[in-house]
């Protein structure tokens, strides 16, 4: 089995959004009215498009590592350090 490594920045928030998205779908498809069901599809289908440019969320991924990248004030860091 070949394995591609891809590095992606991904918002932790929306990754979380769209599984519980996914697992509401699949759980109570047909026991909640269709627009209902309409309305989380669609939203699947956003949260998952604006993840990350060409990530595929229902492909077999085998390891995933959430990016999370903070941006420091150096001065401030500076005047923690003191």
């Amino acid at each position: 089995m070949k394995l591609k490594q891809v590095d992606y920045e991904i918002s932790e928030e929306l990754f979380a959004t769209s599984c519980m998205l996914k697992m509401l779908s699949s759980e109570y498809d047909g026991k909640i009215p269709n627009d209902v069901m309409e309305s989380i599809e669609h939203s699947i289908v956003l949260a998952d498009r604006h993840l990350a440019k060409d990530f595929i969320p229902d492909a077999d991924i085998k390891d995933m590592k959430l990016v999370s990248r903070i941006t420091f004030d150096m001065d401030s860091l500076k005047k923690w350090k003191k």
